[in-house]
């Protein structure tokens, strides 16, 4: 019997059991033209994600993935190195499913179409797409080929292939709670004990001597969902209040040095698709100029929404002021801190909390 092809459109991280590759080996290097690297940023963080050219300008992957500022690598088989069959594009329009849905991940399927067409080449080649006639049945043999875990406490930037065989819905049913025959099927071994996946985008084909028909499918949400927007004019972004101003982001730029470990040059640009209409609710902030400097004994107000204690949140926008602290204070609670680049303050008379860049202390 031919083997079933099956590509994750995520990539794998080693959080759950039906995320890993597990009893799979090291795919033979670019035996798979056809396999997409994704990276993105989602709340600021890098993320990552896989798929597989199905045109020269256009990636099939998971609505699930959906970021700003996307890129897609071709050619990749470790996607840690600059292999020189490497083609990096960016990501000219993401379109997911218009019936996706985040919370069952149902219908999580997305099309990336590129800025430019990639350049077919033995290392970056197209995948043909199963006919609607085309089916599979229970006991098939299928592959998953993906980049990321490999175990529970193992990660890999080489691509990863295992066969798994297709199970029977009522085996499905076991496995995962409201699992529905009519779009998604699960595979698995358990005598190798390679761990079972739950596919959500739809049954994929059969594979014929020649030339595999895959079709997408994801494993468990890899933490990003929906395209970035701005609420302008807002007090409590709970309500639909008449001063909101709703714009979605035309683009996204991190700082091109910013580290997600250290939060070290943690500023981004959001380009919007339309211009803000200016009202007494929706203004401009000035930036200061770079003669302009901080001091420490300073005030300083900080504003936003979200958490204001330990157990409690708020949709209505808080302030508070704060003391822009000495450089030997910063020093003492928080690590690495560079007086270069960053600032700390809080108040320790009013017990209240002192910051730094995205870091945050309790004054004693």
């Amino acid at each position: 019997m031919q083997p079933l092809l099956i590509l994750l459109a995520a990539l794998l991280p080693p959080v759950s059991v039906a995320e890993e590759i597990i009893g799979g080996h090291v795919a033979e290097p670019h035996s798979r033209p056809y396999m997409a690297f994704v990276q993105f940023y989602h709340d600021v963080k890098k993320k990552k994600c896989g798929g597989f050219l199905v045109q020269e300008d256009f990636v099939l992957t998971a609505a699930h993935c959906l970021g700003c500022s996307m890129y897609v690598t071709l050619g990749a088989h470790d996607i840690k190195l600059q292999e020189e069959t490497q083609q990096k594009i960016p990501v000219k329009e993401a379109v997911p499913h218009p019936k996706f849905k985040s919370g069952t991940h149902a219908n999580d399927i997305m099309i990336l179409q590129l800025t430019t067409k990639a350049q077919l080449t033995p290392a970056v080649g197209l995948i043909p797409l199963p006919g609607e006639s085309d089916h599979v049945r229970d006991g098939q043999v299928c592959s998953v080929a993906g980049w990321g875990g490999i175990s529970k406490d193992e990660n890999t930037s080489k691509l990863h292939e295992v066969d798994v065989i297709l199970q029977e819905d009522f085996q499905c049913g076991l496995h995962f709670e409201n699992y529905d025959n009519s779009s998604e099927l699960c595979a698995g071994d358990q005598e190798k004990m390679i761990r079972y996946f739950k596919l959500y985008t739809g049954k994929p084909s059969p594979e014929d001597a020649a030339t595999p028909n895959p079709v997408s499918c994801s494993p468990a949400p890899c933490e990003c969902s929906g395209s970035m927007k701005v609420i302008l004019g807002a007090h409590d972004f709970k309500l639909q209040e008449n001063t909101q101003q709703k714009i979605s982001v035309k683009e996204a730029i991190p700082h091109p040095k910013y580290n997600n470990r250290t939060y070290i040059y943690d500023v981004m640009l959001l380009q919007l698709k339309t211009k803000a209409q200016l009202t007494p609710a929706v203004g401009l902030l000035p930036v200061p100029g770079e003669g302009d400097h901080v001091r420490p004994g300073q005030v300083c107000s900080v504003a936003g929404w979200g958490r204001i204690s330990e157990d409690e949140q708020t949709s209505k926008l808080h302030e508070v002021d704060l003391i822009v602290q000495e450089d030997l204070q910063c020093k003492r609670y928080v690590k690495k801190y560079d007086k270069a680049l960053q600032l700390c303050a809080g108040d320790r008379e009013k017990k209240i909390c002192s910051f730094k860049v995205r870091y945050a202390v309790r004054l004693a």
